[in-house]
């Protein structure tokens, strides 16, 4: 689908607009001039409906999306499919520019129109072997079928759960097996599972589950909200950095379907602010909006540092394909627009750093990132306190000889399988071990949590002695945020 014009009558065919928007003087664009803008759109496949003064919402069979109005002229536009009632996507900016205000509502209209594509629940039962659940997903979709419902139940053994989980939007996983679902959350973050009932699963009561799946979404609804409108994280580990001045940090994680990024603003070498965004695609202006909005009220830092994907050297050139940076000098654009100086660190190399605050004992210690469905780990190390970095920024990039490595299976099938993720890991840490010694491993492999069975794993091939000992990171966001001010500190 082709972006919007200015005037925000989508040139898509689809998404074109009944009702030619009026246009608005750019000269001071207000909360009220936006409505008015957003409430001439007219479409066939959503209805329009303004239940309050600052809300608006957009509904359609595959999703609503809502745009809220709070003080200080920022807008909040968040999607929810339908199905599922999960949040997609989720954005929020300061009301200054029209042309802005005007590309975002486009944006995520056409994310909004994207979910068209996603309109049948995937359901995936599993049990020990797969033949219990197989048999209620066979009476679940007879009744879902019955009562013209676009789900569809599939059922799998334990064993296969974790490569099957791909398409699905909910697992349910029987009574037996529930002693696992903290294990199968944290292998598949993202995804929704729960276990069914015991009088429901015992008694093969389809409708029963039908009615849970329901409560299930409801509930789920609920806790997405709640989340939106309270974006302060738990309290996180201390991470009081005694770099000088105010600082914004920022950290940019992409998966398979979307691009989240989480910003805290620090005085003094305190959060005083965070915000998260999720968003359908990745552009450099989402970057630049949500730096901006952090930066409202006249805000003035005096360093900008961010922790982002891909291949970062030492003068801050990314390569990233999916961002279409190629040596883009990201660190030199960002001071060019904010005024504020600038470094951009490889975020696997900036978790590294992290880890290292918390053993300063230590000479040598490693982080390795795997997280589901990559075919490849990324690798940090940090030396006497020190990045290691290379020549080039590639210091750590697996994927350059992951797939010269002979394995039992495609890279692609082996990222997707808790034995796929242990052959990969083998083949990472034993070069390790050999080139870098290190005294410590970080693991932030959610596929694989038990140190102890890598550890036993490793003795096929190298000696316990020389194995250095593994520790799993479950959330390594804080680590980011703090091996970013110690980046901070060391530039003082």
């Amino acid at each position: 689908m082709e972006k919007g014009n200015r005037e925000g009558n989508l040139k898509s065919p689809v998404l074109k607009s009944k009702n030619r928007p009026a246009t608005v003087s750019a000269d001071l664009y207000t909360a009220d001039s936006y409505q008015n803008w957003i409430l001439s759109h007219s479409f066939e496949w959503c209805s329009i409906d303004q239940p309050s003064n600052d809300t608006i919402y957009f509904r359609s069979e595959f999703g609503d999306m809502e745009i809220r109005f709070y003080d200080e002229n920022i807008v909040e536009i968040s999607i929810f499919r339908k199905k599922d009632t999960q949040l997609r996507y989720y954005l929020h900016f300061e009301l200054k520019k029209e042309s802005h205000a005007k590309e975002m509502f486009n944006d995520m209209l056409e994310a909004l129109y994207s979910l068209h594509q996603e309109t049948t629940l995937h359901i995936l039962l599993s049990c020990t072997s797969g033949a219990t659940t197989s048999f209620l997903a066979s009476k679940l979709n007879q009744l879902a079928k019955k009562n013209q419902l676009d789900w569809h139940f599939s059922a799998v053994p334990y064993l296969q759960l974790i490569e099957s989980a791909d398409q699905a939007d909910l697992i349910l996983i029987a009574p037996q097996i529930g002693y696992l679902k903290k294990k199968i959350e944290c292998a598949l973050p993202g995804k929704l599972v729960f276990q069914i009932p015991t009088p429901l699963f015992s008694g093969f009561d389809a409708s029963g589950t039908i009615d849970y799946i329901r409560h299930l979404f409801e509930e789920e609804k609920k806790r997405e909200k709640h989340l939106q409108h309270n974006l302060e994280s738990p309290k996180e580990k201390e991470s009081y950095i005694e770099f000088l001045g105010p600082a914004l940090l920022i950290s940019v994680i992409l998966d398979s379907e979307q691009l989240n990024i989480t910003l805290r603003y620090y005085e003094n070498g305190k959060k005083v602010e965070e915000a998260k965004a999720v968003f359908a695609i990745l552009k450099r202006k989402y970057l630049w909006q949500e730096i901006s909005y952090m930066l409202r009220n006249g805000r003035k830092p005096e360093w900008i540092v961010l922790a982002i994907p891909g291949i970062v050297d030492d003068e801050s050139l990314v390569t990233m394909k999916k961002m279409n940076m190629d040596h883009f000098n990201l660190a030199e654009e960002i001071e060019r627009r904010y005024s504020a100086r600038c470094l951009v660190v490889n975020n696997v190399n900036a978790c590294a750093l992290g880890c290292s605050h918390w053993q300063p004992d230590l000479k040598t210690m490693t982080l390795i990132s795997f997280p589901y469905g990559c075919t490849g780990p990324g690798v940090g190390t940090v030396i006497d306190g020190k990045i290691l970095s290379g020549r080039r920024g590639l210091a750590g990039e697996c994927k350059f000889y992951m797939n010269r490595m002979q394995f039992s299976n495609s890279l692609d099938k082996l990222s997707r399988a808790e034995e796929g993720h242990y052959e990969m890991l083998i083949a990472t840490i034993l070069p390790l071990i050999s080139f870098i010694d290190p005294d410590i491993i970080y693991m932030r492999t959610p596929l694989i949590q038990d140190m102890k069975e890598l550890a036993a794993r490793l003795t096929n091939y190298i000696a316990e002695e020389y194995i250095p000992k593994l520790v799993y990171l479950n959330n390594p966001l804080d680590e980011v945020f703090l091996g970013l001010g110690i980046l901070i500190s060391s530039r003082k």
